[in-house]
């Protein structure tokens, strides 16, 4: 799987809601590997290795 995730340049929550997404991915695909959560995702060495692009769109709108 690769996920691609674009959020607008000039929105800020769009940002945010990317990064939570981004978040939420990582805890599924490491809930579907059959490994232990009791960590968290905190840890790097437990985050599991998910092909994904995060990308800005409309930089090319004049930023207010």
């Amino acid at each position: 799987d690769l996920f691609v995730i674009v959020f607008s340049m000039d929105s800020r929550e769009t940002f945010e809601e990317a990064l939570r997404l981004r978040e939420q991915i990582l805890e599924t695909k490491f809930s579907a590997g059959g490994a232990s959560n009791s960590g968290g995702l905190t840890r790097k060495r437990n985050l599991p290795r998910v092909p994904m692009v995060l990308a800005g769109n409309k930089c090319d709108k004049e930023m207010r």
